[in-house]
Formats: C-alpha cells, structure tokens, sequence
C-alpha cells in the first residue's frame, strides 16, 4: 500500500472510481452530470495540471485517490469495495500534512452532504451553507 502521485495512465481507473462513488450517491441530477462530465479521464488529466492528485495503491491496484490545490482538498474518492478500510484516512492524512509542510495553516474541502460524519472525524467544521449537495468544510492544521 503506498500514496503515490498522479499520472496520466491512471486517468482512466481514476475516473471509472469517480463515477462508480456517484453513481451510489443520492445527490441532484444536473449536479452529477456536471461533476461526471469534469471527471472524464482527459479532465483528471486535465486537473492534475493544476492541482496535485494522490493516488492510494495496493499491489498496483488504484483504490482511491484525493487531490490538493493549495489550502483545497478535492476529489476524494475510494473504490466501493474498498471504503471504510482507512483509505480515506489515510489520502486526508496525507493531504493534511503535505498541506502543512507547504507552509498552510489552514484547509478546506467541499463535502458531499453524506461525507460531513467522516470529515467531522478528523476535525473539520462546517465552514459554510449547503450548496446543492455539498458544504464548505475546514480545519486548522
């Protein structure tokens, strides 16, 4: 098991994670298209140009993946099979102190309504109002 960063050949596995987490999600219609039209395998590719992108690997197998952009924490995704394993535990650690190495004091993400109990784990707080199905979270480093 290892974090590794992005590359482009792992687009495709990135994106098959990303629609197969909203696709278990309740959330609005337009919003999942939105977020599903973004997260084609060119997108990431296209995302990992300005932010970075983590993957969680295991035996070469991609199982989840998180991304940071400053002080944002993004694209938080693990594979079906695998969650409530400590993948995303692990992605957010990792994200959280890479954060704080950069010299940030302070991050933020936008939480799935259905994520909030996991964030609030870690010690996140409600930085914001719902927007669709998602709320601004942040947490001192």
């Amino acid at each position: 098991m290892k974090i590794r960063k992005f590359k482009s050949g792992d687009a495709k596995a990135c994106s098959r994670i990303i629609y197969s987490c909203l696709d278990n999600m309740k959330m609005d219609k337009k919003f999942k298209k939105f977020l599903k039209e973004k997260d084609t395998p060119n997108g990431i590719i296209k995302t990992s140009k300005e932010a970075d992108i983590f993957i969680y690997e295991n035996n070469g197998k991609i199982l989840g993946l998180g991304k940071l952009e400053d002080r944002k924490i993004g694209m938080m995704f693990i594979d079906i099979k695998n969650q409530r394993k400590g993948i995303g535990k692990a992605i957010l650690i990792y994200l959280e102190k890479l954060a704080k190495k950069r010299g940030k004091r302070k991050v933020w993400l936008n939480s799935f309504i259905g994520a909030t109990k996991f964030y609030k784990k870690f010690d996140y707080e409600k930085a914001g109002k719902r927007d669709r199905d998602a709320i601004k979270m942040e947490k001192l480093l």
